[in-house]
């Protein structure tokens, strides 16, 4: 089930989420997963987020009883963000959607992770850009010898 989410082809990874939404093909067990695989994958990283904010209801529905499928879920859509902007977009999806019980806690999390993401590129970020470019400049292109 992971090897299909990555391609880098996004309507593939749109039909995978549709089937794994409408349980066409993809039990309702693994489904949680797909959603998580394609988030994972940077191709499809929006594509997973911007699923998960439009179908939430049905999702939420389905899986409000699974600790571990929300967590993958929201997890594998917003693990990699990193930036003011992306923590905004879950801080104003989570003003919006009602939540019982534990559930805050998967998305109290995921903003703590982006938080970290954010701060650690703030202090990284420009080191990581200056090493990768002065080593960039170090190789030639074997099409250049």
């Amino acid at each position: 089930m992971q090897a299909m989410a990555c391609t880098n082809q996004l309507w593939i990874l749109q039909l995978y989420l549709d089937k794994a939404l409408n349980l066409n093909g993809i039990k309702q067990t693994q489904a949680d997963s797909v959603i998580s695989y394609v988030g994972y994958n940077p191709t499809g990283n929006y594509l997973a987020w911007n699923f998960l904010r439009k179908n939430w209801s049905t999702l939420y529905g389905r899986y409000k009883g699974s600790f571990s499928a929300m967590d993958r879920m929201i997890r594998g859509c917003t693990d990699r963000f990193h930036t003011q902007w992306q923590y905004d977009q879950v801080e104003a999806f989570t003003a919006t959607i009602a939540m019982e019980g534990g559930e805050e806690s998967y998305w109290n999390g995921a903003k703590e992770t982006i938080r970290s993401n954010f701060m650690w590129m703030e202090r990284n970020g420009d080191n990581i850009t200056e090493w990768l470019e002065s080593v960039q400049t170090r190789f030639v292109p074997v099409a250049m010898i």
